[in-house]
């Protein structure tokens, strides 16, 4: 059942613990309409988790491993879920924060003034400072993405085109491996000559001006916007990218090449991964710890849902 209860300082969520008994219990929505409407916190959290890992990391696991990590992934994304859910459960029924409940954990505490913390609060506050140098990365990311869809400079332009004729000749190099016909080498041959003599080591700076105008707007979003912005805005980049997500799946299987097919699915599905080398389940090791929930998303997940007025 969802709860609507009084914040500490009188307003639904808060952020804070809510002390004052519950005065309300509304029935959960059973109709479809009713459900996509409390769909918020969930929304806000696939927006903010679907980033370096999922788009990057599982990516360049593929890439380097195949399909044999596919289960392991689809494991990885579902297994922790299921810590993240009764941390929400938690903060429904109890009105308490991830914070609070941690902080009430035995063990060893910090006191100083009013501030009592004890060691898995201090242990989060640890991690999350080096986190934002993760968050750092992110951001240049999507920088890099914006600079290379949309180049700001003339510099950064000519840049995407010398790089994307660098890639047809490393795809050309491959295909010519497999099947040197003339045309293939000619193929190669003009794209070679289209990049001699560019300079791929000075890199424009489009990149970093996308990072930072993306970063201000965040910011300005994140100061001034409030709970239903947020909500409304996280609602229209999940359906987005999942939108276009399963339009390139669809659009990939009309490619011969890069289609996915049912023996793909088999092989990495299956415990093949095992016997893959100790280089490649490192990665895909590193993959599973960076995609789906995270530590900052099962602590952060039950204030969203405390703000929507669970």
């Amino acid at each position: 059942m969802a709860h609507s209860q009084p914040g500490a300082n009188g307003q639904v969520g808060g952020g804070l613990a809510l002390s004052e008994p519950e005065q309300e219990v509304r029935q959960p929505p059973e109709k479809i309409a009713g459900i996509l409407r409390m769909l918020g916190p969930g929304l806000i959290m696939a927006g903010g988790i679907v980033g370096s890992g999922e788009l990057i990391a599982a990516t360049h696991t593929g890439a380097k491993a195949g399909f044999i990590f596919l289960g392991l992934i689809i494991f990885g994304c579902v297994i922790k879920c299921f810590t993240q859910v009764e941390m929400a459960r938690h903060a429904i029924v109890k009105g308490e924060t991830t914070l609070g409940l941690l902080n009430r954990l035995p063990g060893p505490r910090l006191k100083w003034g009013r501030f009592k913390s004890n060691w898995i609060v201090m242990f989060w506050a640890f991690t999350m400072i080096f986190g934002f140098g993760q968050l750092g990365g992110i951001v240049g990311g999507v920088g890099q993405a914006m600079a290379i869809a949309m180049p700001i400079t003339e510099k950064g332009g000519r840049y995407n085109e010398a790089a994307s004729a660098r890639a047809k000749i490393q795809v050309l190099d491959q295909q010519i491996e497999a099947d040197a016909t003339t045309e293939l080498i000619g193929q190669r041959d003009v794209l070679t000559k289209s990049i001699a003599g560019f300079d791929f080591n000075t890199k424009p700076v489009d990149d970093r001006v996308w990072a930072l105008i993306l970063a201000l707007l965040t910011a300005v979003m994140l100061v001034r916007g409030r709970f239903g912005f947020i909500e409304a805005f996280a609602a229209i980049l999940v359906g987005g990218f999942t939108l276009v997500t399963i339009v390139n799946l669809f659009v990939l299987q009309t490619q011969p090449e890069w289609a996915v097919r049912a023996a793909d699915l088999k092989a990495g599905l299956g415990l093949g991964f095992l016997s893959s080398g100790s280089e490649k389940i490192g990665l895909a090791l590193a993959t599973f710890g960076i995609i789906g929930v995270g530590a900052a998303e099962i602590v952060a997940y039950p204030y969203w849902c405390l703000e929507k007025g669970y």
